[in-house]
């Protein structure tokens, strides 16, 4: 597959680095999945992470989906080592494409943010009116 070089993603691999929450809004088939893509891997070109240290959601699919609105963002992390046989308080990478399809989405992730600075969350959805509200 081919891809054509995009500018955010210079900018974007400085910060993957840092304790911060990205989130990419878009319009629809704009190439926000593709980024997320090439997001992942500069953080495995960078060595920031082993390949087990990431994961992917997509909220479109309803077993992803359920994984979030059936379990609190405290039981969602103890998933999320489970899953990965991580140590708890190891570095993950969560990438969550579609996030406006997660009831509550802000408050989700302000508890994920606030009380999880080992997860690093990369996230993308439409700039629907919707997702503009959440963040």
């Amino acid at each position: 597959m081919n891809f054509y070089h995009r500018n955010i993603l210079d900018l974007i691999s400085k910060f993957l680095n840092k304790n911060i929450t990205l989130v990419i809004i878009g319009s629809r088939q704009t190439g926000k999945t593709v980024l997320l893509f090439l997001i992942r891997q500069q953080i495995l070109d960078q060595k920031l992470i082993s390949e087990n240290q990431i994961i992917n959601f997509d909220l479109e699919k309803g077993n992803d989906l359920s994984i979030f609105t059936n379990n609190t963002p405290d039981r969602f992390v103890e998933y999320l080592y489970t899953r990965l046989a991580l140590e708890e308080k190891s570095l993950i990478y969560v990438f969550v494409d579609e996030i406006q399809y997660l009831p509550d989405a802000s408050s989700y992730v302000k508890v994920l943010i606030d009380h999880y600075p080992q997860i690093r969350l990369i996230l993308s959805g439409s700039s629907s009116l919707e997702i503009k509200q959440i963040f």
